[in-house]
């Protein structure tokens, strides 16, 4: 069913039926609200709009929660549900296909722009892709119309963000940068994102990228641009800690553009390059033997990724200290990868209380499947990417403003983080106390043992 959106008789809500019917009516859920709720765009706790209707009449005065999804074009809604009747007549094979597929046909390329190419997407006649959802149905007079969604285009990079999420981006003090290979649209190699933690919890991506490589030279024009147009935005840069996989084209572009920023690396990414260098060496068979020798050399190499907790000037010791622990032809993975290939000060997390890992990045992309299929048009799948970002967007602004409440950590996470600020404030006191050598090593022993993740 639709109901008439207050303001615009040309827009309206659309609503799925929830439960049994009952005597004072079905039960109707807003379908866009729900939708952006199951995709966990909002927190799962946020309360769905409802009413309640006998046949096809509203028995209510109005929906019971506020609105938080975009309200439909009653056009297209209705184009939708002719469309899809349209679809039933065509499999049951009560209607005539060549015109119906033609109807089909021109619907689609209406809705759905032609372009294939980032050279294409140049066009005038594209400009409605260059603009944010709220900018296509903006009138003249609006402070809204006209805005603009792509920040810069050439033909190998189209980058999008927003002018709230831009000034969303400059005010946060941690970011996540992570790309996606599976859901990018034909022609496009991927679709890289960064994110911000909106109320410290809250991740959502704030400015993304279609990429047609990942060479230096495209990395180079996405932070570059990205720096400027957060120069232009008005308030202070606050970023203070940018998160990245071991992607070294990206970060070392990302520091050129943003030195007083310090860049750490995923603590999950650092256990994944590890098993892949262990593979390199040919040490994987040690390391999925059950025998004592494979048992001894997984401790070893978690130990190794408990150096990320230890005291930043206390690496090298450390390091030395593991050495004792293996032989010469072993030396390489330890001495070699984490202080030239990696750096102490991205691979080292001592003086990060949250936020260790690049998980919200990651999560996110593996939930774009209920939004994009793979290789979609170009055309389509910017149409799709509008709606989604501003249904993000609206969310982000919403919790930054205090009118949603933000997503809550899990309870395994904060018991992990709370593990580890114990271990960093005895490790602290011990390092500040007069200790012999002995003692330093028995501690250090102890406390990557605890850290043992």
């Amino acid at each position: 069913m639709l109901s008439d959106h207050t303001d615009n008789s040309n827009l309206c809500y659309k609503w799925t039926r929830a439960g049994m019917e009952q005597l004072t009516g079905l039960r109707y859920v807003c379908a866009g609200c729900r939708k952006l709720r199951d995709a966990k765009h909002v927190p799962k706790e946020t309360p769905l709009p409802t009413r309640k209707a006998i046949g096809d009449q509203w028995v209510d005065d109005g929906p019971t929660h506020a609105h938080f999804c975009q309200p439909f074009e009653r056009a297209k809604v209705q184009g939708e549900q002719e469309r899809r009747k349209v679809q039933n007549e065509l499999a049951m094979g009560s209607r005539e296909n060549v015109a119906s597929a033609k109807a089909l046909y021109r619907a689609q390329t209406k809705r759905f722009m032609n372009v294939h190419t980032l050279q294409g997407l140049a066009q005038n006649d594209c400009r409605a892709l260059w603009i944010t959802l709220r900018a296509r149905s903006a009138a003249p007079e609006s402070p809204f119309y006209d805005e603009l969604l792509m920040r810069y285009l050439d033909d190998d990079l189209a980058i999008f963000a927003s002018p709230r999420q831009l000034q969303l981006l400059k005010k946060l003090a941690v970011i996540v940068s992570d790309g996606t290979f599976k859901q990018a649209p034909k022609g496009i190699y991927q679709v890289y994102r960064v994110f911000g933690f909106v109320a410290a919890t809250h991740a959502v991506p704030l400015c993304t990228a279609l990429m047609r490589g990942k060479s230096r030279v495209i990395y180079r024009r996405f932070w570059s641009t990205l720096r400027q147009e957060l120069e232009d935005t008005e308030g202070e840069l606050m970023i203070s800690q940018a998160n990245f996989d071991f992607e070294p084209a990206s970060i070392e572009e990302f520091r050129l553009n943003f030195i007083h920023v310090h860049c750490k690396m995923c603590c999950f990414h650092v256990r994944q390059a590890m098993h892949r260098r262990i593979q390199r060496m040919g040490l994987a068979n040690l390391y999925t033997s059950r025998e004592q020798e494979g048992r001894a050399f997984q401790a070893l190499l978690r130990k190794i990724g408990a150096l990320q907790f230890a005291p930043p000037n206390h690496v090298n010791r450390s390091v030395h200290l593991i050495q004792q622990l293996i032989n010469e032809s072993e030396l390489e993975l330890v001495t070699t990868w984490v202080r030239n290939s990696i750096g102490s000060e991205f691979f080292s997390l001592f003086d990060v209380p949250v936020h260790r890992t690049i998980n919200h990045a990651e999560s996110y992309h593996g939930r774009q499947r209920w939004f994009y299929q793979p290789h979609q048009l170009l055309g389509r799948w910017l149409v799709n990417f509008q709606e989604v970002n501003h249904a993000e967007e609206e969310s982000a602004v919403s919790i930054q403003e205090g009118r949603q409440p933000p997503s809550q950590p899990l309870a395994v996470t904060a018991e992990i983080d709370a593990s580890i600020a114990r271990e960093k404030a005895d490790i602290m006191a011990f390092l500040d106390s007069d200790y012999e050598d002995e003692q330093f090593t028995e501690t250090l022993r102890a406390t990557m043992a605890v850290l043992d993740i």
